[in-house]
């Protein structure tokens, strides 16, 4: 079963990027997901 581990919460051009550390203890799978945030896929990224 998915679990979700980590949320940024919208991230613009200007915001400072965010430290993270996920607990992976016991995973088997890990995958980026990134979102259109309501504007279709204009300049989409991650990292």
């Amino acid at each position: 079963m998915a679990e979700k581990a980590y949320d940024s919460g919208l991230m613009k051009i200007d915001t400072p990027t965010k430290p993270v550390k996920v607990d992976l203890e016991g995973g088997k799978e890990l995958k980026l997901v990134v979102t259109d945030s309501g504007d279709n896929n204009y300049e989409d990224h991650a990292d």
